[in-house]
């Protein structure tokens, strides 16, 4: 497979002729990814034409991204996901990694299925770089409800989904902190800058 996946791929090219330890072993095990996102991609270099199963759709692109195999990551982008926007948005909240490829799922997938209660349970129990990525794409009437959400979020709060927002309804607890990547969903150009100062 090694010359196959070098054909492919300027990254795993350099990994396995170059002097990295994959280069000289009988075998190589990928340190990301599934056993079946691997056996679907490795299908896909050799040219099979297996359709791509939702489920599969986000770690396959992770491994394309990674790796560098552009055409693999041109197609999944290209992919139709009206019918299947809810199951890869789960999988968004649920990725191992976040690279901005991501991203183009994320716009082109979340605005559809903000109403899905399955979405939104996943959401509360997703790491917070998965959380900026969703939150960064939910249709929102103004910057201050985006704010909102992610603070519900931090405070472990679900009352924003409820239609409420109280800061105060988990005070008993410790301070958290808010982390970076959140900071990053939030569109802050969108702020007076008295509201940012004060």
């Amino acid at each position: 497979h090694r010359a196959v996946l070098a054909g492919v791929s300027d990254v795993l090219r350099a990994k396995f002729a170059g002097t990295f330890s994959d280069a000289g072993g009988s075998t190589w095990e990928p340190e990301v990814g599934s056993a079946e996102a691997w056996h679907w991609t490795l299908r896909w270099i050799y040219g099979h034409e297996d359709a791509l199963p939702p489920s599969l759709l986000v770690e396959v692109l992770l491994l394309a991204d990674h790796f560098q195999i552009e055409s693999l990551s041109a197609g999944i982008l290209a992919y139709p996901m009206d019918d299947i926007a809810e199951e890869v948005v789960c999988h968004l909240l649920q990725a191992w990694a976040c690279p901005e490829v991501l991203g183009a799922l994320a716009r082109r997938c979340v605005p559809l299925v903000v109403h899905s209660t399955d979405v939104w349970n996943a959401m509360w129990d997703s790491r917070p770089q998965n959380v900026a990525l969703f939150a960064r794409f939910v249709p929102v009437l103004c910057e201050m409800d985006r704010l909102r959400l992610l603070c519900s979020y931090v405070l472990g709060s679900r009352s924003f989904t409820e239609g409420r927002f109280d800061p105060q309804e988990r005070k008993d607890e410790e301070p958290r902190f808010f982390p970076d990547c959140l900071l990053s969903a939030v569109g802050w150009d969108a702020f007076p800058v008295e509201v940012l100062e004060g």
